[in-house]
């Protein structure tokens, strides 16, 4: 008898040990949109490229520790926008980016990865793409990066193409 007392005993204290991570705060999920201000993408020396009419979409997750301390935040980013040559008026609409990141708050280090930008020319395709993935610690100091990403990192080349583009 005192052995099956003792092991439902030892069984309920397991399963209420067990439920302890449910008692954590649950995530907070969020929505929300902001008009991007615009960012000189190219410095084609007479004349640059920027990006205008830019909006961001966010869509995010941010988690907590049991103490309800916020952790990490996840974020998904999509955005539609224009770039354009600001002398000529001269504009394309920009694809939309798609790509993640996941801010961890107790280092300070944010990881993204996906397509940060993308320029279709009429008649030429795809010409440009930022994509890959990106570690900072902290943001904006870059710590790891795989991919393309010719705006970080302009002697990866592909912005001369963009200046060719909008000179004309």
């Amino acid at each position: 008898m005192y052995k099956k007392i003792t092991l439902a005993f030892i069984i309920t204290i397991l399963l209420a040990a067990m439920a302890v991570p449910a008692l954590a705060k649950p995530p907070d999920h969020f929505s929300d949109w902001f008009a991007e201000p615009p960012l000189v993408i190219a410095d084609c020396g007479d004349f640059t490229v920027e990006t205008k009419d830019t909006i961001i979409y966010l869509d995010g997750t941010v988690h907590y520790d049991k103490d309800g301390n916020p952790i990490k935040m996840i974020m998904h980013w999509s955005s539609e926008g224009v770039f354009w040559n600001p002398e000529t008026g001269k504009e394309v609409s920009m694809e939309s980016k798609l790509f993640n990141s996941v801010d961890y708050f107790e280092t300070g280090e944010t990881i993204s990865a996906g397509i940060q930008f993308k320029l279709t020319l009429p008649g030429e395709g795809t010409i440009l793409m930022d994509v890959g993935r990106m570690v900072f610690e902290p943001y904006p100091v870059i710590t790891f990066a795989a991919g393309q990403h010719p705006f970080y990192f302009p002697d990866e080349g592909g912005l001369e193409k963009i200046c060719a583009f909008f000179a004309e």
